[in-house]
Formats: structure tokens, C-alpha cells, sequence
């Protein structure tokens, strides 16, 4: 009985974020970003200047274009940086990862303060969480080099 009520709670809690302004946000931006061409083609054209630079990188300066394709690459994700859609998403997901964190910390210090919270979220505040950088999810911008 106990795990039914856990779980109709549960079920409130998503309905609840699924009608937020955060998510409505969320989809609007991706929504936008997914059918803005230019930056679909800023997108596609950093994702194949990392895989290059990728391939180069084993074998790091020694490599006779590392230097001129990890300069591509790096021109290639400040464009993405500076793309006003892609910025948009990037922000909206921020705050989705955010909420997400909230959530998962004030739950886990519900139960104890010595339950470590998913660590790789930028707002970790806590001595026990491991603060890293959060990657960018749905549409695959991975902007570290």
C-alpha cells in the first residue's frame, strides 16, 4: 500500500514538471533549434571538426594537421556558442538539469546527508558531490575539445 502511495506521488510530481513553464521552454527551444537550418549546419559541421580532431588528437602535435583541425574545431564551437537558437537550448536545458539536481538533492537529504547526489551537475553545492561540467544532451552538442 505504502509503495502505491510512493509511486501515485511520483506520478504527481512528473505531471507537475511536465506542465511547467521549464519544460514548455525546453520543447520551444529544441523545437526552434531543430528547424533552424544555419544552425542544424553549425551542428553538423562542428560535429565532424571533434571527430576529426578526435582522430588526430591520439597522436597529439606530432600529428601534421593537429594543429590546423583543433583550430577549425575551436572556430567551429565558438560559432556554435554564439548561435542565439543553439544558446537558447543550451540555457532551457541548464535549467531542466537544474531542477533535476534539486530534486535529487533534497530527496536524498530527506533520507540522509550522507546519500551522495549524482555528482556532475554544475550547481552542486555540497562537499560530497563532485561538481563537473554537464554535458548538452538532445541534440548531441558536445562543446569540450
Amino acid at each position: 500500500m505504502e509503495l502505491t502511495a510512493i509511486l501515485e506521488k511520483t506520478d504527481e510530481l512528473i505531471e507537475r514538471i511536465l506542465d511547467s513553464e521549464l519544460i514548455a521552454e525546453y520543447k520551444e527551444t529544441r523545437s526552434r533549434l531543430n528547424q533552424n537550418i544555419q544552425a542544424q549546419e553549425k551542428i553538423r559541421k562542428f560535429i565532424e571538426l571533434k571527430e576529426k580532431f578526435e582522430e588526430v588528437a591520439r597522436f597529439g602535435k606530432y600529428h601534421p594537421d593537429y594543429k590546423r583541425i583543433r583550430l577549425e574545431a575551436l572556430i567551429a564551437q565558438r560559432e556554435l556558442e554564439l548561435d542565439p537558437e543553439i544558446s537558447a537550448f543550451k540555457e532551457a536545458e541548464r535549467k531542466l538539469e537544474h531542477l533535476f539536481y534539486e530534486i535529487s538533492r533534497l530527496l536524498a537529504e530527506q533520507v540522509s546527508p550522507t546519500i551522495l547526489v549524482p555528482g556532475d551537475s554544475p550547481f552542486a553545492t555540497h562537499s560530497h558531490c563532485a561538481g563537473g561540467g554537464c554535458s548538452s544532451s538532445g541534440c548531441n552538442i558536445h562543446t569540450t575539445l
